[in-house]
């Protein structure tokens, strides 16, 4: 999966402590090909999927050092549109061999515009590497409720290198 974003962030980089809001966009896009099952059942899911979610953030920001700092605090994430070319193919096998179906989503979709997910965020910042960038870590643990989607889950953890330009 990749993912890129552009995030705004405000807060008072000459304190050691602040609070940092933060809203941003992001891109999220993954394949996929997988089999689950065996002779008794199986299904094959395979397919391609772009995602565009809005993302947001409250918080609070400690400078560790001179040139370090970190911040944590809840954040929030939903998507509002995703382009899917995805196929789902099930089979009953020896246990329920009349048991066979298959689907297929093209195109774009918002129906999960209105479930966001929660969760927490933390930033690590590192020193700045030309007086203009700096450089760091995001560890974000998102929560959501679960639902038929092309995948079933509640919960997912994303880390990412995040490049600050000052």
């Amino acid at each position: 999966m990749l993912k890129v974003g552009t995030y705004q962030s405000w807060f008072q980089p000459d304190k050691r402590l602040t609070i940092r809001p933060e809203i941003g966009l992001s891109t999220d896009i993954f394949s996929f090909d997988y089999e689950d099952g065996g002779k008794a059942t199986y299904s094959v899911h395979k397919g391609n999927i772009v995602a565009f979610n809005g993302g947001m953030a409250i918080m609070a920001q400690l400078k560790i050092f001179p040139g370090t700092t970190i911040a944590i605090g809840p954040s929030g994430k939903f998507l509002l549109t995703e382009i899917a070319n995805a196929s789902y193919e099930f089979d009953g096998g020896i246990l329920w061999p009349d048991l066979h179906s298959q689907s297929e989503t093209n195109g774009f979709s918002r129906k999960y515009l209105n479930h966001p997910s929660i969760g927490i965020k933390v930033l690590l910042l590192q020193k700045n590497l030309n007086g203009k960038i700096k450089m760091g870590i995001i560890v974000d643990r998102q929560w959501k409720k679960e639902e038929e989607a092309y995948f079933h889950f509640s919960r997912t953890t994303e880390i990412s290198i995040y490049v600050s330009l000052l």
